[in-house]
Formats: structure tokens, C-alpha cells, sequence
């Protein structure tokens, strides 16, 4: 039987995981509280979380600030841009809602199609960049070929952060609650749930292209 401290324990190895998304959790919301600074701030993220789930005890804040100075200026390059073109989607679906006819309605089908998209490529990209050395251009093909590689991922990523935005404006409660999550460990943790998907992603592609 295992000892209640050994850190093979579950319960201990549970804690340590908890510890560690609390840390890259407030590493996070410390270095994306300029928001021209949350796509250097989410790819930092992806590689401390990448380290959780390779490393048996990785030193999250040390990976996460290394990968936060390698990568600010490409990820803050593509981030603005894409956070430009989001906004704009997000503009023209208010337009089509709220203030034209609602018999153009249909007009709404093409924009939610750039918008996931555009979520596709945001989805990928940032990890890629935690992962990988690429150049910004090439950071977004190979984002854009993964994730019509990996329409099943890419969905379940969608879907997810899609019902997490849903609950959170559901009621008042329910934000209070989504915001309280978010600020302990909420941010890390969804961000692992899509990590666990998107390393699998990564490593089978990895081992596709040894094979060729």
C-alpha cells in the first residue's frame, strides 16, 4: 500500500496537480490583465500545462515566465489581430440581431462560419506556439491544416469554451460562481481540459511525420 505522503499517492499527486493549476492560474490572470498581453499570456499558459502533463514535477512558474518572454512578441502579433477580426464578427452579429430586419437573419450563417474559423486557428495556435519554434505565418497554416485535420477536437474545444461562456451569462449566480472558479484555478483548468486534447493532437502528428 502506498503511503497517504508518498508522491505517488493519488491523493498527493490529486493536490499537486491542484497546486500547480493554482500557480499557472495566477501566473495567467497576472500577465493578461492588459489585454494586448492575453495571447502571449495564453500560450505561456499552454506551456507550463504541457510540463504538468509530461513532467512528473515541473517548475510551473519558471516554464511559464521562460515561455512568456520567448514568445511575447509573436503571440502578442497574432493575438491583436485576431482579437481586431473577433470584435468585428462580434459587431456584425450584433447588427444582424439587433438592428436590421430579422429576414436577414440567413445573413448570419456566413459570419458564424468566419468566426469558428477564426476560433479554429486561435484554438491551435497558441499551443502550436508553446510547443514549437514557427514563424507567424507558418504558425497560422499549420493551425488552420490541424484543425481540419482534427474536426472532432476542434468541435469539443468550440462546444466546451462555448458552454462556459453559456452558463456564466445563464444567471447572475452562475457568473458569480464561473468568476470565482476562474480566479482560483478556473482559467488553468479549462485550459489543461483542452491541453490534455490538443498534446494528443500534437504528438500523433509528430509521430506521422517520423514515420514518413
Amino acid at each position: 500500500m502506498k503511503s497517504l505522503f508518498s508522491q505517488d499517492h493519488p491523493l498527493i499527486r490529486f493536490l499537486t496537480l491542484l497546486c500547480n493549476l493554482m500557480l499557472v492560474n495566477l501566473c495567467f490572470l497576472l500577465t493578461c490583465v492588459p489585454i494586448f498581453t492575453i495571447g502571449a499570456a495564453i500560450s505561456a499558459a499552454y506551456a507550463a500545462i504541457f510540463a504538468i502533463l509530461r513532467e512528473k514535477d515541473p517548475s510551473v512558474v519558471a516554464v511559464y515566465l521562460r515561455a512568456l518572454r520567448k514568445n511575447f512578441k509573436t503571440a502578442t502579433l497574432l493575438w491583436l489581430p485576431l482579437l481586431a477580426l473577433l470584435a468585428f464578427f462580434a459587431a456584425d452579429l450584433y447588427v444582424i440581431y439587433v438592428v436590421i430586419d430579422p429576414q436577414y437573419r440567413l445573413l448570419q450563417i456566413p459570419v458564424w462560419i468566419f468566426v469558428f474559423c477564426l476560433l479554429s486557428v486561435m484554438i491551435y495556435a497558441f499551443p502550436l506556439l508553446a510547443r514549437y519554434d514557427t514563424t507567424g505565418k507558418q504558425l497560422i497554416q499549420n493551425a488552420l491544416l490541424l484543425s481540419l485535420a482534427n474536426v472532432p477536437t476542434t468541435v469539443f474545444i468550440v462546444v466546451l469554451y462555448g458552454v462556459v461562456f453559456w452558463v456564466a451569462g445563464s444567471s447572475l449566480l452562475n457568473l458569480a460562481v464561473m468568476v470565482t472558479l476562474g480566479v482560483f484555478f478556473g482559467c488553468a483548468a479549462l485550459l489543461a481540459i483542452c491541453g490534455f486534447f490538443l498534446l494528443r493532437v500534437f504528438e500523433r502528428t509528430e509521430a506521422a511525420q517520423k514515420q514518413d
